[in-house]
């Protein structure tokens, strides 16, 4: 980790406190034959494989954190889903002994790979396939949940073609060849409301609120499920088009294989 961002650090004693709060990257990328590919880097202390990750930031969110991470630990660039797949804990090594951490893991959908990052002479970095990062791993709540990634994400084979977003005039051309009324908007529904006597129907503030908290839920209980919408969400990043210097891009980090 670098200085150039604020970290929020509280040690304490193993079984003295609860365990303190990590973040960490989970950077994948498509492979050559499509197959999704998982970035492991090693450890200073003792050279295991590991995932990027680091304290909590000040007026940094979890997700972004993770990403600065990436950055520092294994020097990959990309979009980090702002859902966390899951949790696992493990026995941090400190001066005079060691602390109970529990980490948050966010995917990350690698865009470029960096030559030089800040912390590449103490680290190696390498791809692995989820199942084969799995094996890699020490902590048992990781390996558990690579694994449930490797089962809920779909090889590119074996998905559709994510459909490429129509601009505003394609779709209202459909709408007409269709023979289909172009919806309408907030103005004209509320216009038409106000001639009706009627007010426009809003969703309760209160359960929007509610309803955002509780896509948020970390309960491990709730694992599965969390690893199938953050596993979408790299499915969606993985098969976006590109376009010709998107292209370039993609053949840069599938190039790049490994090394410190």
């Amino acid at each position: 980790m670098t200085t150039n961002h604020r970290r929020i650090v509280h040690h304490g004693r193993m079984g003295t406190s609860k365990p303190r709060r990590q973040y960490a990257a989970l950077p994948c990328r498509s492979g050559t034959e499509g197959q999704p590919e998982i970035l492991l880097v090693t450890s200073r202390e003792t050279g295991r494989w590991v995932l990027p990750k680091g304290w909590p930031m000040k007026l940094r969110r979890p997700h972004q954190a993770a990403a600065i991470e990436a950055y520092e630990e294994a020097g990959v660039r990309g979009r980090t889903v702002k859902t966390a797949l899951g949790t696992y804990e493990y026995d941090k090594r400190i001066e005079g002994g060691a602390v109970r951490c529990r980490v948050r893991v966010y995917p990350m959908t690698v865009e470029r790979l960096e030559d030089e990052w800040p912390e590449k002479a103490q680290r190696s970095r390498r791809w692995f396939s989820p199942l084969d990062a799995a094996e890699r791993v020490d902590e048992p709540e990781l390996r558990a949940l690579l694994r449930d990634f490797a089962l809920t994400i779909p090889t590119a084979e074996a998905t559709d073609p994510m459909p490429v977003p129509a601009g505003k005039a394609a779709n209202a051309k459909a709408l007409k060849v269709a023979g289909a009324k172009k919806p309408a908007g907030k103005k004209a529904l509320a216009k038409g409301a106000a001639k009706a006597g009627t007010r426009a129907r809003k969703k309760p503030a209160a359960k929007k609120k509610a309803a955002k908290a509780g896509d948020a839920t970390l309960d491990p209980r709730s694992i599965v499920k969390s690893v199938g919408k953050a596993a979408r969400k790299v499915l969606e990043h993985l098969k976006a088009p590109t376009g010709k210097s998107g292209g370039k891009k993609a053949g840069r980090i599938r190039g790049a294989t490994s090394t410190a």
